[in-house]
C-alpha cells in the first residue's frame, strides 16, 4: 500500500490546487498540513480527506457530464455514487448523503465523518442536444417511428416509403443531421406524415447518434409508446431495400408485424437481416468486447453476460418500447457523449486500425495526439477526409449497434427475424 507523503499547497498539481480553492481561501490553503496519496488529500487540520476520483475530475472526461439539476430528488444517478463510493469503501458499513458539491459519508459504527467533493465545472450539463424543427403530434399513437437522416438525398430515395408509413396512422419523429433541412424540404415532410417531429441534430455518432437523441427528445417530452420502429438512411442501396422491404414495405407488412409482436409476448424485436449471437458467431463481437464491458458496467452496474450478446446487422427493427427503459435521460447523455465525430479519438478503433492492439489505453492516446497531423482518429474523419470506406467497424457506436440486442435479451425478449 502506498503511504501518504506530505505536500505543501503550493507543490499540488493544478489538477488539484484548482479544486481545492474552490472550497478554501489561499490563506487557509497556506495554513493546512497537507497529506497525499494516490487520488486522496489528507488535510491534518481538519482531519479531513478529499478524495479525487479520476472520473469525475477531467471536465473534459464526459463520462460522468450528467444532468446535476435537483440532484437531491435524482434518484436514478444514486447508482453512480455507489459506483464512485465502493471504490474507496465497504457500502454495508457506511451512510451517505447528497449534499451540492460533495457527498457526506458517516461510518456506522464510528462519529468520524469523511467528504467526497464534486467540482463545479462539472454539474452543469449546458449541452444543446437538438432543436426542433416542426413539432405537431396532435393525436398520441400506440407506436412511433423513429427515422435517422444522416443523408438527405438517401431519405429522398425512401420518400415512397414515408408514404407507406403515413397509412398506418402513427406517431413520427424524424431526426436530421444539422445543415440538411430548409423551408421546401420541411414542407415536403410534412404532407407525407401527420403527427410528425422533426428535430436538427449534431453529426454524431452516425445512425446510433440520431437514435439516442430521437430517444432523448421521447424522454424530455414523456412520450411513451407500445413499440418503437427503427429506420435509417443507410447509404448502401439493395441493403437499406432489402431490410425496409421486410420491414416497412407496405401498410399490410407493418400491419403484420405489429401483429407478431402483439401475438407473442415473448418478441421484443424483430428485425430485417441476419441474427448473430456470441457463441455462434464470436467473431462478430472480439473486437468489441472493450465497449460492451464497459457499457454493461456503466448502465447496468454489472459484468457482461455473454449469453445476452445478439444482434442484427444494420440496426432497422422493431422493438417493445420498454426494451429501452435503462436509457434514461442521464444514461441516453452519459453514452451520446463519448459517441465519435469527426475530430474524436476512439481508442479502440485507433488501436485495431494502426496496429496497436498491445498497448494501453494513454500509450495510444498520446500516439494519437503525436500523430494527429496524419493518422484519424476515427472512421468519420478517415471517411470525411479521403472520401475512403476505411475500416467500418470496431468504434463504440458499432459496440452499440450489439448493446441494443443485449437490452433486448436482459428483458428476457427474444429477437426474431422477418
Amino acid at each position: 500500500m502506498k503511504e501518504y507523503k506530505e505536500i505543501l499547497f503550493e507543490n499540488l498539481d493544478d489538477e488539484y490546487s484548482t479544486i481545492l480553492k474552490k472550497y478554501y481561501t489561499l490563506n487557509e490553503l497556506s495554513q493546512f498540513k497537507l497529506k497525499i496519496k494516490d487520488n486522496i488529500i489528507y488535510i491534518k487540520n481538519k482531519n479531513e480527506y478529499i478524495y479525487f476520483d479520476k472520473n469525475i475530475q477531467y471536465p473534459e472526461n464526459t463520462k460522468f457530464k450528467i444532468d446535476w439539476r435537483n440532484i437531491d430528488v435524482q434518484l436514478k444517478i444514486l447508482p453512480k455514487y455507489e459506483k464512485i463510493l465502493k471504490y474507496y469503501y465497504n457500502l454495508n458499513q457506511i451512510d451517505y448523503q447528497v449534499k451540492k458539491n460533495k457527498i457526506e459519508i458517516m461510518f456506522k459504527d464510528k462519529e468520524q465523518k469523511e467528504c467526497i467533493y464534486f467540482d463545479e465545472i462539472i454539474k452543469n450539463d449546458n449541452n444543446k442536444y437538438y432543436n426542433i424543427i416542426y413539432q405537431n403530434i396532435k393525436e398520441k399513437k400506440d407506436n412511433i417511428f423513429l427515422i435517422q437522416v444522416g443523408n438527405y438525398n438517401t431519405l429522398e430515395k425512401m420518400y415512397h416509403y414515408l408514404d407507406i408509413l403515413n397509412e398506418v396512422n402513427q406517431n413520427y419523429l424524424i431526426a436530421l443531421v444539422e445543415n440538411q433541412i430548409n423551408d421546401k424540404k420541411i414542407n415536403i415532410l410534412k404532407q407525407k406524415l401527420k403527427n410528425l417531429v422533426i428535430i436538427e441534430v449534431k453529426n454524431k455518432g452516425m445512425d446510433i447518434g440520431i437514435f439516442l437523441v430521437s430517444l432523448l427528445y421521447l424522454r424530455e417530452h414523456d412520450l411513451n409508446y407500445k413499440y418503437l420502429v427503427k429506420i435509417h438512411t443507410k447509404t448502401d442501396d439493395r441493403f437499406r431495400e432489402h431490410v425496409c422491404d421486410h420491414l416497412i414495405g407496405s401498410k399490410k407488412c407493418i400491419e403484420n408485424n405489429f401483429f407478431k409482436m402483439d401475438n407473442n409476448s415473448s418478441i421484443g424485436m424483430l428485425n430485417g437481416t441476419l441474427i448473430f449471437n456470441f457463441h455462434k458467431n464470436n467473431s462478430f463481437y472480439n473486437n468489441h468486447m472493450k465497449y460492451l464491458y464497459y457499457l454493461t458496467e456503466t448502465i447496468f452496474n454489472e459484468k457482461l453476460d455473454i449469453d445476452k450478446l445478439e444482434f442484427a446487422v444494420g440496426t432497422f427493427f422493431y422493438s417493445r418500447f420498454d426494451v429501452f427503459d435503462i436509457l434514461d435521460i442521464n444514461h441516453i447523455k452519459l453514452i451520446y457523449n463519448q459517441l465519435n465525430d469527426f475530430e474524436s479519438l476512439d481508442i479502440n478503433w485507433y488501436s485495431i486500425f494502426y496496429n496497436l492492439k498491445d498497448k494501453n489505453d494513454d500509450y495510444i492516446i498520446e500516439h494519437w495526439k503525436d500523430h494527429k497531423a496524419k493518422n484519424f482518429g476515427n472512421n468519420l474523419e478517415l471517411q470525411y477526409k479521403t472520401d475512403c470506406q476505411g475500416m467500418r467497424d470496431f468504434m463504440l457506436e458499432h459496440a452499440l449497434e450489439r448493446f441494443f440486442g443485449y437490452l433486448n435479451k436482459n428483458k428476457n425478449y427474444t429477437m426474431v427475424e422477418v
